[in-house]
């Protein structure tokens, strides 16, 4: 039902209409597989378009899910730009704030990211004062993850502003479309990853 009310909005627009979207994003490389995270392209005022969805990928799960995380990445991109954050920092800082302390390993398992990508990520947060580290007393070998005031106060301002973008993307859902949507989403990922 859902994909079918939004793709019935999509059918209503015309059938070459076209999005203008970033199609380079170094944070979903290998990602999109032979499901396609990329579509025609063509050249309008020297910014690059991408076709909403191509007829002969409607039905692809991979593509549909593909697309949609994309444009909600970008949106939050450049939502998120005005702080100097990533939509992956801030999903890391929410963790930390939320769950913390937490160790490295634990917060690069959380958050699906290698361990040499986390260290580097997590030094850049340091240096901006927005994390610290602190010797776990019960092993020292371990660092434990703080968030600092400084990223407390960072992550309401992000938090606030990527709602708000979220408000924005899911707009074109009616009713519960949005809580039905995310059950879907969330039994799909506890299903692949549980």
């Amino acid at each position: 039902m859902i994909v079918e009310n939004l793709w019935s909005q999509v059918e209503k627009k015309p059938k070459y209409e076209e999005l203008s979207m970033s199609t380079t994003d170094p944070h979903m490389d290998g990602e999109h597989g032979s499901d396609g995270g990329s579509a025609p392209e063509s050249s309008k005022g020297g910014k690059k378009t991408v076709q909403p969805i191509p007829d002969s990928l409607a039905d692809n799960a991979g593509f549909l899910l593909n697309r949609a995380g994309k444009i909600i990445h970008d949106m939050n991109e450049e939502t998120l730009k005005p702080l100097k954050l990533s939509p992956r920092d801030l999903g890391l800082l929410r963790i930390i704030a939320e769950e913390g302390p937490l160790s490295q390993q634990a917060i690069g398992q959380k958050h699906s990211i290698d361990r040499t990508t986390i260290v580097s990520i997590l030094d850049q947060l340091e240096k901006r004062d927005l994390v610290t580290r602190i010797s776990n007393q019960a092993d020292r070998r371990v660092n434990l993850l703080y968030i600092t005031p400084r990223g407390k106060k960072t992550v309401a301002q992000a938090v606030r502003l990527v709602e708000r973008q979220q408000e924005q993307f899911l707009a074109p859902l009616k009713g519960d479309e949005w809580q039905l949507l995310k059950q879907a989403l969330t039994t799909l990922i506890m299903h692949h990853m549980g």
